[in-house]
């Protein structure tokens, strides 16, 4: 497969393919987007960051019952991009961080939700990956006082999963990915 370096040529090669995400959340539609990934420069990636993971976000918020199949599709996808590139803003550090935890959460519960091993364990390999992929000043803002809230709800679901779950993986990763925003 070729690869393509500047960002217009990865743009024309990844924008229908995430026009269609945006419009069908399917996990064909998920796994297409990541094997167009792989055809793209780390450059071109990091370029094109903001439009890739829009595609992705958008389908962890769309309301509704999602089935977990879809969701560890893309949350695998967008641990794809984010080892590829770093991100540079607080703001979409501070949303996908968020994002990604609510995905292990359960309202109704109030716990960690009841989800699959793969699922769990995508979830925590994409916090741990989101952690790495972020600038160094931008993790220093992370630790301010608005944000801690968010922190010690990922803290507690962390814990919650380290103490709780069978998985020995499970146990490990959640481990690992306290370290890693500790």
């Amino acid at each position: 497969m070729a690869v393509f370096d500047t960002p217009e040529e990865a743009f024309g090669v990844l924008r229908p393919v995430c026009v269609q995400l945006t419009k069908t959340q399917t996990v064909e539609n998920v796994e297409h987007l990541q094997t167009q990934l792989q055809a793209i420069s780390d450059t071109a990636l990091q370029e094109l960051q903001q439009y890739i993971l829009f595609p992705l976000r958008f389908a962890l918020k769309t309301p509704g019952p999602k089935r977990e199949r879809l969701v560890q599709s893309v949350v695998e996808c967008l641990t794809f991009v984010l080892s590829s590139t770093c991100v540079r803003e607080q703001e979409l550090l501070q949303e996908l961080f968020s994002e990604l935890s609510a995905c292990l959460y359960s309202p109704s519960s109030q716990k960690p939700a009841a989800l699959s091993e793969e699922l769990k364990l995508a979830v925590i390999q994409g916090l741990s990956t989101l952690m790495h992929s972020a600038y160094r000043d931008i993790i220093l803002t992370f630790y301010e006082p608005s944000i801690l809230p968010r922190l010690g709800f990922a803290v507690s679901l962390l814990l919650g999963l380290a103490e709780q779950e069978k998985s020995k993986q499970i146990k490990i990763a959640a481990l690992q990915c306290l370290q890693v925003l500790l």
